[in-house]
């Protein structure tokens, strides 16, 4: 092919030449500070031209300053251009499509974003890009998420943007389509069942007094007068 993307994360950030590479994109900065020039160094390599750029939200902007000071020179752009900001436009819905026709995207995108949030929380410049400040229920719109995962992180976090859920689809109903893994799905799902209804029965047998409350619900007085006799009788 004459051109193309490839996605990698930091493996390739130093000791691989790949020739000819004219952009790098940096979805977020390294957890090391170091690693940003050897990341763009990919490009730009035996004198020939290359480009970088590296995507920052609101509260990272510091994050120029920070490397201006290491003698990295930065060129802001404050807004996408418009044909780069209508590309970028997919929505969560459309994303969402996409995990739909297999159950084994939809797992590893709730993993993708499990270590989005903690090389967030654990970065070495955690004075520039701090957890507190990041708008995690947005992030999961953008890895497409049904559910919030329940992870340590995100205790007392505000997530109120989160869309992901505003169909009130079960994930659930999403089959895999590698068979096997739709076989073991299945198994656990019964076994998940099975040990819900052995719960129910232990529960009823340590609470007889909470049944009989329950079974007596709905009924009328003149019912419940004519069960107490019965019982009295007996």
């Amino acid at each position: 092919a004459s051109e193309g993307y490839l996605l990698c994360t930091d493996i390739l950030a130093r000791g691989i030449d790949i020739p000819d590479i004219q952009w790098i994109i940096q979805y977020d900065p390294p957890q090391h500070s170091d690693s940003f020039l050897h990341r763009i160094g990919r490009t730009a390599r035996a004198g020939k031209q290359g480009n970088a750029l590296i995507l920052l939200i609101e509260h990272e902007s510091a994050y120029v300053e920070f490397l201006k000071v290491k003698g990295i020179k930065v060129d802001e752009e404050k807004e996408m251009s418009k044909s780069l900001s209508t590309t970028a436009s997919i929505t969560i819905d459309e994303i969402q499509e996409i995990l739909k026709t297999d159950r084994d995207l939809v797992d590893k995108s709730v993993k993708a974003y499990v270590s989005y949030i903690r090389y967030y929380n654990e970065h070495e410049l955690c004075y520039l890009f701090q957890l507190k400040k990041l708008d995690v229920g947005d992030v999961a719109n953008a890895f497409g998420l049904f559910y919030m995962p329940g992870m340590k992180e995100m205790k007392g976090k505000d997530y109120s943007s989160f869309k992901g859920n505003a169909h009130k689809f079960n994930v659930e109903l999403i089959p895999y389509k590698d068979k096997n893994k739709e076989k073991q799905k299945a198994l656990i799902v019964e076994e998940k069942k099975k040990s819900k209804e052995e719960e129910k029965k232990k529960h009823d047998l340590m609470n007889p007094k909470k049944k009989k409350e329950e079974a007596g619900k709905g009924r009328s007085r003149s019912e419940k007068r004519k069960t107490r006799r019965e019982t009295y009788k007996k």
